[in-house]
């Protein structure tokens, strides 16, 4: 079995509890979800953690419109940072935006793999977590 660390920054509680149900119905994957109500949170979380690459997260979704930070400012403040291991991992932009001008912008960030509009589908969803997972996911060992 595999397990698969998925960080997502929504202030949307609603949003983080259902993606999070959504991430645990993944087959044959354990599947843990660190959520973030606003992308300040999550940056000082990263910050924390730069050297416990065991804390980091397998994938990261990041909502647009959020106060204190917006994802965009989040995604300016891991490039000032240097927070490399960020830029790493599968980063999917979250908004249910479809202003060209907001699905453009993720080409200012290369490190961006795609921009996602909400409401998510399920089957869309399942569909992509199974295309990065097997880039990313770690294999748990089981105690002898």
């Amino acid at each position: 079995m595999t397990n698969l660390r998925i960080a997502i920054i929504d202030d949307d509680s609603i949003f983080r509890f259902i993606f999070s149900k959504m991430v645990k119905k993944f087959p044959d994957v354990h599947t843990e979800v660190i959520g973030f109500e606003d992308g300040l949170l999550a940056l000082n979380y990263f910050q924390a953690n730069k050297e416990k690459s065991e804390t980091w997260p397998d994938m990261l979704f990041v909502d647009i419109n959020m106060p204190q930070m917006t994802g965009w400012e989040f995604m300016d403040e891991v490039c000032r940072l240097e927070l490399d291991y960020v830029k790493n991992i599968p980063v999917f932009i979250l908004s249910s935006s479809t202003s060209l001008a907001d699905i453009e912008k993720i080409n200012e960030y290369h490190f961006i793999d795609d921009y996602l509009v909400k409401p998510l589908k399920k089957t869309s969803f399942m569909e992509l977590l199974h295309q990065y997972h097997h880039k990313t996911a770690r294999v748990i060992e089981k105690p002898e």
